[in-house]
């Protein structure tokens, strides 16, 4: 047979090859699997009967199932008969099935071409030819010298079949070119030669290969499809890529009296996949009601198709329309057809208010929050509006107002070897400054509240420059809404100041911290925090608990007057600052936790909570006459049984008048 076009012709369809369990593998052999690394394999691959050590060149890594192994050349498992149930079943079941596989291949009859190709010794080579679907039988071994190519002509569920008694070869560099919407799943080689299959370096292969003995794939080579071999499979860091048969199905799309269909019908379409856009039009005088399936969509595009899909678009005719309008306000926009034409009685069509990237949909100007919505037995015009609201602000880097922090840089950028050199700016250097110190640190000053981007550039000699961004809140302080001193009797050295204040801040924070200063000689924070001043030698008050924004807390501070001065009359100077999250608290001088709650309770007893570790003990020192005593230990050890620990004082100053004021502290014990 001689055909001068090049074209291998076929009239006999041709069902696929069923895999059963054989079609779980990209590559399945009897004998072993060999690799020449590095591979590229997407699948699942296996052996039987021979076991998992004829498995080599993939530096198998066995799963703690020990069902499976794992390689990083393969994106998938690899069995063996070896592994943990139920593995050795499941081997037995695809050797079978890529055995039964073969027979059916090679049993199909009623071939649409024989021996096609110009002889080359035993052989007959292929290369240069066009095939379409159907049977295509050969007595003798089969050569590719030159690219071979495969038709489906617009069927995408077309099946080939190539039945050859001899070898299969394909020349170095060759390819096997798919076309017409021919898929590598449907396409079945039944290679029956004693040589198997080879595929040569470079070259490119499709399709399902059935082999009675081996599978040579040579340096290079890629293949799309499966190598299913009744001996060994040998690879030479080779890509190999998973193709399974896909079904094809038909949409359908027609139109009643009253209208018509504007795209594609009928579609052919992969199992899986969408099929295009297509609009029911409307004739003058009618209105789309729906499509036979009770879709509303228009236009309408089925997706994720996995059935032949026949509808007919239903129109109505309008008798008195009503127009449906909708808009967007600023933050967003409107999905779907506006305005709508709708007959008196009937539906709109689904609209859906999109908001924009940092908003959230809010409401209609009528009222609704429905989205989608859809306007049911409309009997009026409808205008309508979608408004949207800004997000709240995200906080970044949370750092309270005047901080000046240096922080290390070495560990931020990735490694190069080389000494890098910085450069650094500010977005807003009003809000927060940044530079880079002799000893190239980063030095950063929050002199007013709001949010900065903080960039910092690392230059290497020969390296590629690296750039950080760190996103920054700067918080002021909190709102003081009141301040008061209540009622005083003139005998009691102790006095109170009532103080409310509220967090105007945009992010929350894990607490706040009293500094006092402008204290008059005899007047004492009696209540404070811990021995230890603040950082800044200031007396320091800490209070944790969570604040957020726009929440109020109302505060107390014991004032104890020892001199000739009242807190009252001359009160302490005292600012009030946010605790952050990752802000640094003031250490007690010895070391130990902070007190996070004292009490002076009506009877005179003091009431002590400190953060602990469970399991551990801590000893609690106590000072009379602050500052100028001697501190002295409470002979109770506290074992910590929880994260909180709280004790009270049963002694002085309920027991024993003192001069000045008492303070504590709390260490832990030397182990």
């Amino acid at each position: 047979l001689c055909l001068t076009t090049g074209m291998a012709l076929a009239g006999h369809p041709e069902l696929p090859v069923n895999l059963n369990s054989a079609g779980d593998f990209v590559i399945l052999a009897k004998s072993g699997i060999t690799n020449v690394p590095i591979s590229n394999i997407t699948g699942d691959m296996g052996v039987s009967p021979i076991l998992s050590p004829a498995i080599t060149g993939f530096a198998l890594i066995m799963d703690s199932s020990g069902e499976f192994s794992t390689s990083a050349q393969v994106n998938g498992r690899i069995y063996a008969p070896d592994y943990m149930d139920p593995t050795p079943a499941k081997m037995t079941a695809a050797i079978s099935d890529m055995e039964t596989a073969y027979t059916n291949a090679a049993g199909r009859t009623i071939p649409d071409s024989i021996n096609e190709g110009a002889v080359a010794g035993d052989d007959r080579d292929i290369g240069g030819l066009t095939f379409n679907p159907g049977l295509h039988k050969w007595s003798t071994g089969v050569q590719v010298s030159t690219n071979v190519f495969l038709d489906a002509q617009g069927d995408p569920g077309a099946v080939f079949i190539f039945q050859i008694e001899g070898n299969l070869t394909v020349a170095s560099g060759q390819q096997v070119i798919l076309a017409g919407g021919a898929q590598a799943g449907n396409i079945f080689w039944q290679v029956a030669g004693g040589s198997g299959a080879v595929i040569g370096t470079t070259a490119h292969f499709e399709g399902i290969l059935l082999t009675a003995t081996k599978i040579d794939v040579l340096t290079g080579a890629s293949f799309n499809g499966k190598l299913l071999a009744q001996t060994a499979v040998n690879l030479q860091q080779n890509t190999i890529v998973n193709a399974n048969a896909l079904d094809a199905y038909t949409l359908t799309y027609t139109a009643e009296p009253g209208g018509t269909i504007d795209g594609d019908s009928p579609q052919i379409v992969l199992e899986g996949e969408d099929g295009t856009e297509v609009t029911a039009v409307p004739d003058p005088g009618f209105f789309f009601v729906q499509w036979s399936d009770g879709s509303t969509d228009n236009p309408r595009t089925d997706t994720n198709v996995q059935e032949d899909i026949t509808v007919e678009a239903e129109f109505a005719e309008i008798i008195i329309p009503y127009t449906l309008t909708y808009t967007a306000g600023p933050g967003g926009s409107i999905l779907g057809i506006s305005p709508q034409t709708v007959n008196e009685g009937a539906d709109g069509s689904p609209v859906t208010p999109v908001p924009d990237p940092g908003f959230t949909f809010l409401q209609w100007s009528d009222g609704s929050t429905d989205s989608p919505r859809t306007d049911t037995n409309v009997q009026a015009d409808i205008t309508v509006e979608a408004s949207f609201v800004a997000d709240p602000a995200e906080c970044g880097i949370l750092v309270t107002l005047g901080a000046i922090v240096e922080n290390d840089l070495s560990g931020v950028f990735a490694p190069t070897g080389e000494e890098p050199t910085y450069s650094v700016t500010s977005s807003d250097p009003a809000i927060m400054t940044a530079s880079i110190t002799a000893e190239e640190r980063l030095r950063t000053e929050a002199l007013l509240p709001g949010d900065v981007t903080i960039t910092v550039q690392a230059t290497y000699p020969t390296a590629p420059g690296q750039v950080v961004e760190f996103d920054i809140n700067v918080v002021g302080h909190p709102t003081t809404v009141s301040a008061v001193f209540p009622p005083h009797e003139p005998w009691n050295p102790r006095f109170t100041r009532e103080i409310t204040i509220r967090n105007d801040d945009l992010c929350p924070a894990v607490g706040i911290r009293l500094l006092f200063s402008d204290l008059e000689e005899g007047i004492v924070v009696e209540n404070q925090t811990g021995f230890a001043p603040a950082p800044d030698g200031r007396v320091a008050i800490e209070m944790a608990f969570d604040f957020a924004p726009g929440e109020s807390i109302d505060l107390t501070v014991v004032y104890l007057a020892t001199g000739a001065f009242r807190p009252d009359e001359h009160p302490p100077t005292v600012e009030i600052q946010y605790i952050l999250a990752d802000a640094p608290r003031p250490a007690d001088g010895d070391g130990g936790p902070n007190i996070e709650r004292i009490e002076i309770l009506p009877d005179g007893r003091v009431f002590l909570e400190f953060t602990s570790v469970p399991g551990t003990v801590y000893l609690i020192d106590y000072m009379n006459n602050f500052p100028n005593g001697e501190w002295r230990t409470v002979a109770l050890e506290l074992l910590a049984g929880s994260n909180r620990t709280q004790w009270i004082d049963h002694g002085p100053p309920a027991t024993m008048p003192i001069e000045g004021a008492r303070v504590y502290r709390v260490r832990v014990q030397a182990p």
